[in-house]
């Protein structure tokens, strides 16, 4: 049942000293039932006020229903003392993030959970649309899978995208960014793809790096845990890499990196963030992930494979709240000049880790994350 709800921008300004701020008037038909101030710069709802007569629990989800197809994106900050409020978003699918001080007031700061997000945004168009045209490049491997079989395969997507030279200048610091989310592929001593990035992948992209590149890492943060990624490396071979040139060839776990504060252009979720001096510093970063489904963000590709470049606790409050926008936060920091995805084995079902393997047979290479 549709209660007839609108939203409409003002054109008053209600703070002139904060141009960022948007002020909406929600209408039930004809009557004004409501007003909320929402932060454009931030995505964030920083106040909301409401005629009594018209509260009522499905009349609200309609006017957050509303707010999200106009701006896709939203988290809430309400006061730590609005009980009904805080109960209404709970049951909508938002969830606590922080509590904050603000003008000597608690404030709660809620997000909505990507899953009730995604679900919302089902069929509708979006806010902006994007015109560029993108390059992709789909090279299929012969299901044998031979070693030379990926790194022909390999060999000739990179010449497709415009050859390695379009990427990499001679001397060049390279960082390999694979996917080692979890040691789940690896079950009874038998490999099983489509959970992490193939080592073969790894492998034939550092053999055709070599002559070319200064210096090579491969560096990945594995899961939430600081001690993951060296076991990681073990469990799948990785560590044997730096074998194939010891004075080029070195592995960082980005978990323990040193950290460098980065300034975010436009940031949503966060003005600023800690990302590794590995990427920071890097000449060229190539991420390597895997394509699979994953239960919170729908699918894990490139865009979410650096979820891996960022701080433990970062990654783990950002799986579930606010993760699309993180995720764009973290790619206007940290910019792949290349993307390969690793489809000789997906995943379907359940991921990105208790899914079902699909044999692939492809390597899919792009310049933009996103395409």
């Amino acid at each position: 049942m549709s209660f007839g709800i609108s939203l409409k921008k003002t054109k008053d300004t209600v703070f002139p000293e904060r141009p960022e701020l948007i002020k909406y008037v929600i209408k039930k038909g004809r009557e004004n039932i409501a007003t909320l101030l929402y932060n454009k710069d931030i995505s964030c709802v920083e106040a909301f006020s409401m005629d009594e007569k018209y509260r009522c629990k499905n009349i609200e989800y309609e006017i957050i229903d509303e707010l999200i197809s106009k701006e896709t994106l939203i988290s809430w900050e309400l006061n730590g003392n609005d009980k009904y409020l805080y109960e209404l978003l709970l049951s909508y699918g938002f969830r606590p993030t922080k509590t904050i001080k603000k003008n000597g007031n608690e404030k709660v700061k809620m997000e909505l959970s990507a899953a009730v997000a995604l679900e919302k945004l089902k069929g509708k168009k979006p806010v902006k649309t994007y015109r560029k045209k993108e390059t992709v490049v789909i090279e299929p491997i012969p299901k044998t899978l031979y070693y030379e079989e990926i790194k022909s395969g390999l060999n000739n997507l990179i010449e497709r995208l415009g050859g390695l030279k379009r990427f990499v200048k001679k001397g060049d610091t390279v960082v390999i960014k694979p996917n080692l989310v979890s040691d789940h592929g690896i079950k009874d001593g038998i490999y099983k793809g489509g959970i992490v990035t193939d080592i073969r992948v790894i492998k034939a992209l550092v053999e055709i790096l070599l002559p070319v590149a200064g210096k090579i890492i491969v560096a990945e943060g594995s899961s939430i845990n600081r001690s993951a990624t060296t076991k990681m490396f073990e469990h799948y071979g990785y560590n044997k890499l730096a074998e194939i040139d010891p004075s080029k060839i070195s592995l960082v776990d980005l978990n323990n990196d040193a950290l460098v504060e980065k300034k975010v252009p436009e940031g949503k979720r966060m003005t600023k963030r800690n990302i590794p001096v590995t990427l920071d510093k890097a000449d060229v970063i190539i991420n390597v992930p895997v394509m699979k489904i994953h239960f919170a963000a729908i699918v894990s590709l490139s865009i979410k494979s650096l979820q891996g470049a960022v701080p433990p606790l970062e990654k783990y409050m950002t799986h579930y709240f606010g993760l699309w926008q993180n995720l764009v936060d973290i790619h206007r920091i940290i910019k792949p000049k290349l993307t390969i995805i690793d489809g000789l084995v997906g995943q379907e079902d359940f991921g990105p880790v208790s899914g079902t393997p699909k044999q692939m047979n492809l390597l899919i290479g792009g310049t933009n994350p996103g395409y």
